[in-house]
């Protein structure tokens, strides 16, 4: 658990775990059930945080994955499955295909940043005698 595995560091998994560790031993002094049952539900949350050192929802409030994505990634790198582990996250061979392909996109959309050209005359505007000639009076053009 020293490691940064994922997207938590090592101070972000000792605190998930911490609460974890707390929230359990807060569902063994309570006595109301719908009490003890989200507080190990939220205990059990924050020790699976800690133990992947991966979040689900870190990841999808960052924009790198969906919720759903995010989650699973995260039973992934708990699972132990070095196969399924990599799957997706920053780092791994599906990551880095997907971001190729953003790269490539990007390479290739280059010239639509340029405006489109116009086919019409280019002519002055039909003021520019007076524009000219208020500049001449202001000493602005010689």
């Amino acid at each position: 658990m020293l490691q940064r595995t994922g997207n938590l560091s090592t101070t972000e998994r000792a605190i998930s775990a911490l609460a974890g560790v707390v929230l359990a031993v807060f569902t063994l002094r309570r006595r109301s059930a719908v009490t003890r049952a989200l507080a190990g539900v939220a205990g059990a949350g924050l020790l699976a945080r800690a133990w992947a050192g991966h979040c689900g929802v870190k990841s999808a409030l960052q924009g790198h994955t969906s919720f759903a994505r995010g989650l699973a990634d995260q039973w992934d790198r708990m699972s132990g499955d070095p196969r399924r582990r990599a799957h997706g996250l920053p780092g791994s061979p599906a990551h880095a295909a997907s971001s190729e392909a953003v790269d490539q996109s990007a390479d290739q959309s280059f010239p639509a940043s340029d405006p489109p050209a116009s086919r019409l005359p280019d002519n002055p505007p039909s003021n520019v005698d007076a524009k000219w000639a208020a500049a001449r009076a202001a000493g602005t053009v010689e």
